[in-house]
Parts: C-alpha cells; sequence; structure tokens
C-alpha cells in the first residue's frame, strides 16, 4: 500500500480517485500508456483509519487520464476542513505501474491543490491486499502513486475526460474528437466508422465492407458469396460458367456455350450440347439429316443428304417444292416438272387413267414425249429412237 496523509484547508467534494499511469523508473525506463493491473484505492479519515471512500481503477486505458493519472468517478464525498485523511492504492505489482519514487517524474507534473495541506507519506510494505496504510512514512510527495480530484461546482462536468461538457457531449463514455469518416458521429458511438453514410443501403453492413451497395447483403440465394442484388445469376452459383450469358437455372447447355438456345428436337437439351438434334435415334455424327428426324436414313438419290432435309431429293435439279414427281429414277432426263419419260408414262397405267387401252396407246405416249424432251433438248434423236423401239418391245399396255 502506498499514499500520502493531508488535510484540507478548507471543506471540499471529492469526485474522483486515481493513480499514477507513469512507470518510468531506472530499471524499467519505458512509460507505456494504460494501466497493467486493476488497482484498489480509497480514502481514509486519518485518527479513525474509518474508509470513507473507494473504487477500483480498471487494467488498460478505459479509465479517463488528467495530466499523469488515470480517474474513476465516484458519487462525491465531502471532506472536512482542518481534518486528517489518507489517501492509498494497492499495487500487486508495483514494478509495472502505479506508482513511482520521484525519479523521472517531474514535479511540474504532479497537479497539488492549494485547498490541501500536505502531512506525510503513508507507506505499508509487503502487505498482499488492500488495508490502510499504517506503515513507514519514509517516501515524501504526493506523486507516489493515489490522487484525487476536488468536484469544481461551478465548472461543468466532462465525465468521459475527452474536453466536451457533458451537456454538449455527443458521445458519452467516448472521445468526441475522434471521427474517422468525418460524418460528425464520434467513432466511439459511430456504427460505421469508417463509413461517412452509415449503412447507405441499410442492410446492416457499413458502406467500407458492404459488397453490393444498394441492396441486401445477407440475401445470397446460391451462396456464392455475391448478394442476390449484385447477382448476374442469383440462383446460379457458378454465375454462367460457359459464359453465354445464360444463368444456369435457364441454360439448356449449362458447360457449352449456347447463347442462342436452340433446341431444334424440343428436348430440353441444346442444339450445342445435344447428341441427337432432331430425337431419331440416329446420333449427330452419323444423322444424313442432323435437324430432321429420319429414323430410316432416306436418301434416294444418295447424296449423303436424307431425303426429309434434302431439298432437291431425287437430284434431278427441279427442286422438291415445284417438282411433281419426287422420287425420279437418279440420272434420267427429266422436264420442267421434274418428271421422266418413264414416270409420265408409266408401264402399269396412265397418269390419268386406271390402265392403258392397249399396247398401242403406250407406245404413242411413250413416242409423243420422248419428242417433247428431244424438242427440249433433253435427249437426242438417237436416244428418242432407242427408248421408242424399247417401248414397242415392252409388255406394257397388252391385255392378257
Amino acid at each position: 500500500m502506498v499514499g500520502w496523509e493531508f488535510q484540507p484547508t478548507s471543506d471540499i467534494l471529492v469526485s474522483a480517485l486515481g493513480v499514477l499511469d507513469v512507470t518510468c523508473t531506472a530499471d524499467h525506463p519505458a512509460c507505456p500508456d494504460g494501466m497493467s493491473q486493476d488497482h484498489e484505492i480509497g480514502i481514509w479519515e486519518a485518527d479513525t483509519q474509518t474508509l470513507v471512500a473507494f473504487t477500483i481503477v480498471p487494467t488498460g486505458t478505459s479509465s479517463r487520464k488528467v495530466d499523469v493519472f488515470r480517474y474513476v468517478d465516484i458519487t462525491p464525498i465531502e471532506l472536512t476542513a482542518n481534518q486528517n485523511y489518507v489517501i492509498a492504492s494497492y499495487n500487486p505489482a508495483p514494478d509495472d505501474d502505479g506508482f513511482a519514487f520521484g525519479a523521472n517524474v517531474p514535479a511540474a507534473d504532479i497537479p497539488f491543490d492549494s485547498r490541501l495541506a500536505w502531512v506525510q507519506s503513508r507507506y505499508l510494505p509487503f502487505i498482499n491486499g488492500f488495508q490502510f496504510p499504517n506503515g513507514g512514512t519514509e517516501y515524501a510527495g504526493p506523486f507516489l502513486g493515489p490522487n484525487f480530484l476536488i468536484y469544481e461546482e461551478d465548472e461543468p462536468a466532462d465525465s468521459d475526460g475527452d474536453g466536451v461538457i457533458d451537456e454538449d457531449d455527443i458521445c458519452p463514455g467516448g472521445d468526441d474528437n475522434v471521427d474517422f469518416d468525418g460524418d460528425l458521429v464520434p467513432d466511439f458511438c459511430d456504427p460505421c466508422p469508417l463509413d461517412a453514410a452509415n449503412d447507405a443501403d441499410g442492410d446492416g453492413v457499413c458502406g467500407d465492407v458492404d459488397v453490393c451497395m444498394g441492396g441486401d447483403d445477407s440475401l445470397d440465394l446460391d451462396f456464392d458469396a455475391t448478394p442476390d442484388f449484385c447477382d448476374v445469376c442469383p440462383q446460379d452459383p457458378e454465375n454462367d460458367a460457359d459464359g453465354d450469358g445464360v444463368c444456369e437455372l435457364d441454360d439448356n447447355c449449362e458447360v457449352v456455350w449456347n447463347p442462342s438456345q436452340i433446341d431444334s428436337d424440343g428436348d430440353s437439351y441444346g442444339d450445342a450440347c445435344d447428341t441427337d438434334n432432331d430425337n431419331d435415334g440416329v446420333p449427330n455424327e452419323a444423322d444424313n439429316c442432323e435437324f430432321d428426324a429420319n429414323p430410316g436414313q432416306e436418301d434416294w438419290d444418295g447424296d449423303g443428304a436424307g431425303d426429309v432435309c434434302d431439298a432437291d431429293s431425287d437430284g434431278d435439279g427441279v427442286v422438291d417444292s415445284i417438282d411433281q414427281c419426287l422420287n425420279s429414277p437418279p440420272g434420267d432426263p427429266v422436264d420442267g416438272a421434274g418428271c421422266t419419260i418413264s414416270e409420265l408414262c408409266p408401264c402399269e397405267h396412265p397418269v390419268s387413267g386406271s390402265k392403258w387401252k392397249n399396247h398401242g396407246a403406250y407406245v404413242r405416249c411413250v413416242a409423243h414425249t420422248s419428242e417433247d424432251f428431244e424438242d427440249a433438248g433433253l435427249i437426242s434423236e438417237v436416244e428418242k429412237d432407242a427408248i421408242v423401239s424399247t417401248a414397242g418391245q415392252s409388255e406394257c399396255g397388252k391385255k392378257h
């Protein structure tokens, strides 16, 4: 226990008790800010050893600092003029902080009020606990460790010691002078001390760490760490893995670039990743009509394009849309309607009738049609004669 005895020269009110926050000594030259331990401190009536005031100055820097002392406010107590009192504090580890023996503590730094008369030091060595210091008086000076503040009734209170009186204090308990973001809200009371807008979007996340300004950071349906408001694909944790501009939830080819989303067979698999685009059971690489169902792979003219997707399925030079004879024998000459002589004069029956009247009728049809083909330059005279001769030797139109 260390302290000192004093006598008020007039009645005073004590409003705070404190201890020295300087530990500079020859053995410990460093002076770190703050208390390294809790300090019990009290005031006793010297004659009766009655404790009249008590508090604890806590570890750290939470207590307010005035000059070189750290203080804790107490309910003001009145000390009577010309009565001797003792103030003392318990220092569990005296080498750490709480008092000094004069060295490295300038006298100018130790305020001593004119309303007090110094009596003597009070010291109780090697005591493990807080009690009245009725031991030695070998150390001089009121700066051995404990101190107190006298309540000034005419001065406005500044309970947190930040230089702003209580009635004007924006942030009681904190330092009104520290306002990092300049929003006029001291950091101690500022929910967002680094965000002048103080969470402008109201999502509970300060602007300096807000992922999605303007939206609610707490809503992240796909758990991809991108809030839904800013997420181009709020239900796709891969966020359009194939980069085709279509989110996975809607992409008919999730990992294949397919911006058009074309799905020819309507099977919900886009053509870009569908192995059978027409759903005809034939893989695309072997299908002669990849986008038109053609399970039989029919190819009348043998040109590699299946009949269902071949614009000229019989390869006669007349497109199917105007071809009146869609399955003309490959290589046979055709007229403008896409028909060969054999299709215009079929052996079985006339195009417009049920049967030939006789063999001569069939031969005349072939002869007239061949003449037309020769006139059109589709066959030569020799070819015409050969065709007519073959018709004459046939059984077509004969009665059996």
